[in-house]
């Protein structure tokens, strides 16, 4: 498999997992990257910059925190890379595990109803 294709199917995975809520994604100092421990190994994804449409990242980090590994999607319009749009799904359901977006807006919701 062409190292891209694993990059692929890294990404892949680990929004599926995401998605199953079995990856614990954990927010940064940096804003709008987000970080995992998996095994050995640290995923880290992030917007270049804090713009919505900025390009996103995916970062490898071995069990010492050296960098062996990432790769940069293009910014939003940038129509010659699709299948990048898969690493932008996987920023966004990271962005929304480690914010725990899904329990505020709940708890927002059932705020609200209560109100009358």
């Amino acid at each position: 498999m062409a190292f891209e294709g694993q990059i692929e199917k890294l990404i892949e995975k680990l929004t599926e997992l995401t998605r199953a809520d079995k990856v614990a994604w954990k927010d940064t100092a940096a804003e709008n990257t987000f970080l995992a421990a998996v095994g050995k190994s640290v995923v880290i994804v992030g917007r270049v910059r804090t713009d919505p449409a900025a390009p996103c990242f995916i970062r490898i980090l071995d069990d010492t925190g050296k960098t062996v590994e990432e790769a940069f999607a293009p910014a939003v319009g940038d129509t010659t890379l699709q299948d990048w749009e898969r690493l932008r799904t996987l920023h966004e359901l990271a962005r929304r595990s480690a914010l725990k977006s899904e329990k505020i807006v709940s708890d927002l919701l059932s705020t609200l109803e209560a109100i009358r």
